[in-house]
């Protein structure tokens, strides 16, 4: 496999899988590159409740973008007594996040990364009842640094003839360094879903594989799990576990690498906890279509990838996963 040849793996999904929350962070994985360091960004988009056979449409024209106030109120709580949302087809939520990356090989096969995310979550509702008197066209902002994640992996790479495996164990963690208490004009907090930050340390454990085929055919699969414990602010998100798996093929015109992929990719998460009680408004599983390419030119490495959902069934009256787009530069060293 010629240098900075890429697989990107998916090490873990983030949230609690309440409509805005199936927000999955990919790791981006050159097999032969001892050192990187990148950028990356990443937006979800959510609209359409399924229950009402309403549609779901990342590139939709919704009237709401037009028509959008000023009024923060607070995204509705489950088995909320203050706030009520009286679902419509304009509804969306939007969640944006730009990750500073970075590698260091400490030992010949074993790697360190290290994902700072700076997270930006805006949520439109048509109309809000927001207890005494509703409001229309609510539309607001949480912004802020997440979670700090840490992990690990190991390389393990061997060859069947013309077929060359590669399996890369690995473990993480993420500590509770994000902003997690946010207030709506100083007074009460935004709800915990919604928070750039957790409160909470978590831990994932995940496994990668990689198949290629005379350096030019390729199948890439990885699974992980993530456990959650219960924050300073006694909310729980939900265990998580996904899978992704896509085919890919190696064209090398000139000096440029060209990597297209297509494949799939599920994610599954149970309901999350206040003081103890489920979250009835949380939880769910998710399948999607991917599709993608990378380009390599010499230290420099540009990926981007599409996912379509296919299937989903969340927890309750969710709006639903509409799709995501991500996009990342990195620098082999």
């Amino acid at each position: 496999m010629k240098k900075y040849m890429l697989s990107l793996l998916c090490l873990l999904c983030f949230g609690a899988v309440q409509a805005c929350d199936i927000c999955n962070l990919y790791e981006f994985n050159p097999i032969d590159s001892k050192n990187y360091f990148g950028v990356f960004y990443r937006q979800s988009m959510f609209n359409g409740y399924s229950h009402l056979h309403q549609s779901h449409s990342f590139f939709a024209t919704q009237s709401a973008l037009a028509t959008q106030g000023s009024n923060g109120v607070q995204h509705v709580p489950d088995q909320s007594e203050v706030y009520r949302v009286l679902e419509s087809e304009d509804d969306y939520e939007r969640y944006e996040t730009w990750e500073l990356r970075g590698n260091i090989r400490i030992l010949p096969k074993v790697n360190l990364q290290a994902v700072l995310p700076i997270r930006r979550n805006t949520v439109y509702y048509a109309e809000v009842f927001h207890l005494p008197s509703p409001k229309k066209d609510t539309t607001f902002t949480v912004s802020g640094p997440g979670d700090l994640l840490l992990a690990a992996d190991y390389l393990h790479t061997f060859s069947t003839g013309s077929v060359k495996h590669i399996l890369r164990p690995g473990a993480g963690i993420k500590l509770p360094t994000g902003v997690h208490n946010k207030r709506i004009s100083g007074e009460e907090k935004y709800d915990p879903d919604l928070q750039p930050g957790t409160s909470a340390f978590s831990y994932l454990a995940k496994l990668g594989y990689t198949l290629l085929l005379n350096e030019q055919i390729g199948l890439d699969q990885s699974i992980s799990q993530q456990w959650m414990s219960e924050g300073s602010n006694g909310y729980r998100f939900g265990d998580q576990f996904n899978y992704t798996g896509s085919v890919f093929y190696v064209m090398r015109p000139g000096m440029l690498q060209v990597i297209p992929r297509v494949g799939a990719y599920y994610e599954a998460a149970q309901r999350s906890a206040q003081d103890g009680v489920a979250a009835e408004q949380t939880g769910g599983r998710a399948l999607f279509g991917q599709a993608g390419a990378d380009v390599v030119l010499k230290q420099l490495t540009l990926t981007a990838a599409y996912f379509q959902p296919v299937h989903q069934r969340l927890h309750g009256k969710q709006v639903g996963n509409a799709g995501r787009f991500q996009v990342g530069l990195f620098v082999n060293l």
